[in-house]
Parts: structure tokens; C-alpha cells; sequence
């Protein structure tokens, strides 16, 4: 079980693949190992590559919750909220929107991920490298504090301190999460805690708990806010990741 989203993954390994002189084509299998088969995609981000662009960022944008990282609007941030994910480019301008769909005859399914490319406005760099670790921490740590209860309830409170982290992590040893190395301890932190959170709440959004309607409508609420503070660090901590790739790649040996 994967708990990063695939836009995640793909947009660091895509980043790293590039930093690292490597094959797309290799980014996309080691992001994507849960998934059977892959269409589209690669055309797109050897082409970003080719023309010169080193960074690709995510963004986690929901109906009436716009990520903050696409340019507002448009029929490419439009597709990326349909499935509440996507990767871009800042500099060209460029979204692929993952769609996931089952495939085979019944009992012998297989999973498809296609990459749906879309044109889009460039996205100022200075305003992504903005973005920074401490602040994106302390700004999740506070919801997370805001919203212990909730995390208390759906049994993930525990695994949130930073020693329970890292005995999760050590013996998650990467694996399960996809990612690519050389990711700042900080984004990494995040990153994990983020995806950690996020499955959480999709899980908990799906069941009532038996509840009334009152209750129910309640219950949402507090898990929808609390779910858009943890995709929002998420997008943000990846596109940050991404951007210290590039850097480091980019620096004098």
C-alpha cells in the first residue's frame, strides 16, 4: 500500500531523474511500482526536459479547494481538481492530470495510470521557491495540534511524535513510500506525515461511524479541514523537495 499520491512520487523521481542525468523512463517505474501499466506521460516530461526545465512540482487541488500552486482556472487546474491531483512545470507551463482506472477480465485485474497532458500558464519560480520547509512544518504542526482529537480517534495520533516517525520510517526503510533519495530530511518528514494523514482522512470521509445526519455533517467538516492543511503541506513540502533536487544537482562539485 502506497499512501503518497502518484503525482507525488512521479514529480520527485521526475526531478531526480533529470538532476541525476538518468531515463525518465526509470522515473516513472520507480515511482509508480504499485501500478501495472502507464500511458502517456513520458513523451510529455522528456519534452519538458529537453527544452530545459529541471523542476517538477505537484499540486493536490480539491473542488472548492484550489491548491494554491496552479495558476487558478483554466481547463488544466480544472482536470487536476476532477481527481484532486496533478504535476506541472513552472517554467514552460504544463500539467499532466494521473487517471486511474481498473483494467482485464474479473478475478485478473491489472491497474492503468494514464498521464493526461494539458497547457498551462508558467508559474513564477520565485514564488515556489518561496516556499519554505520551517514555515510549511510549523504551519501543519499547528493543525495538527488543532485537530488532535481527530487524529486520536482514527488511531494515528501516535505515530505522529517525531520518535514513533522514525521508528515507522526506519522500518518502512523508504519502501513503501516511493520516494526517490537525496530529499531533505525536513521535506521527507513532512512528506511522510503528510501522506500518513491524508490516507487517514480519505479512509475515515468514506464511513459515518453509525452517526446522526447532524453528526455526520459535523464530523466532515472537521475532517475536510484537517484534510486540506495536510494536502496543502504535502504539495507544498514535495514542490519544495523538488526545487532542493534541482539546487543540489545544479551546485558546483
Amino acid at each position: 500500500m502506497y499512501e503518497l499520491p502518484a503525482s507525488v512520487r512521479l514529480a520527485l523521481w521526475a526531478t531526480h531523474a533529470i538532476a541525476a542525468d538518468r531515463p525518465l523512463s526509470e522515473a516513472i517505474g520507480a515511482a509508480l511500482p504499485d501500478v501495472d501499466a502507464v500511458e502517456g506521460g513520458l513523451p510529455r516530461l522528456e519534452l519538458w526536459r529537453d527544452l530545459g526545465e529541471r523542476i517538477v512540482c505537484v499540486d493536490l487541488p480539491r473542488p472548492g479547494v484550489h491548491g494554491g500552486l496552479l495558476p487558478p482556472g483554466g481547463p488544466a487546474t480544472q482536470a487536476a481538481i476532477e481527481v484532486g491531483e496533478c504535476l506541472f512545470v513552472p517554467s514552460l507551463g504544463g500539467v499532466l492530470v494521473p487517471r486511474l482506472e481498473y483494467y482485464g477480465p474479473a478475478g485478473d485485474e491489472g491497474l492503468k495510470l494514464t498521464l493526461e497532458p494539458h497547457d498551462s500558464d508558467p508559474v513564477p519560480i520565485d514564488r515556489l521557491e518561496a516556499l519554505a520547509l520551517a514555515d510549511i512544518d510549523r504551519r501543519f504542526r499547528e493543525a495538527l495540534l488543532a485537530h488532535v482529537g481527530v487524529l486520536e480517534s482514527l488511531h494515528i495520533a501516535p505515530f505522529l511524535g517525531s520518535s514513533a516517525r522514525e521508528r515507522v520510517d526506519e522500518r518502512l526503510d523508504g519502501a513503501r513510500w516511493a520516494l526517490p533519495p537525496g530529499l531533505h530530511p525536513r521535506a521527507m518528514r513532512i512528506i511522510t506525515t503528510a501522506g500518513l494523514v491524508v490516507a487517514a482522512l480519505d479512509e475515515a470521509l468514506t464511513t459515518s461511524g453509525g452517526l446522526d445526519a447532524g453528526s455526520v455533517a459535523a464530523r466532515e467538516r472537521t475532517l475536510r479541514s484537517l484534510l486540506d492543511e495536510a494536502e496543502l503541506a504535502l504539495a507544498q513540502a514535495a514542490t519544495a523537495a523538488a526545487i532542493g533536487l534541482a539546487h543540489d544537482a545544479a551546485r558546483p562539485r
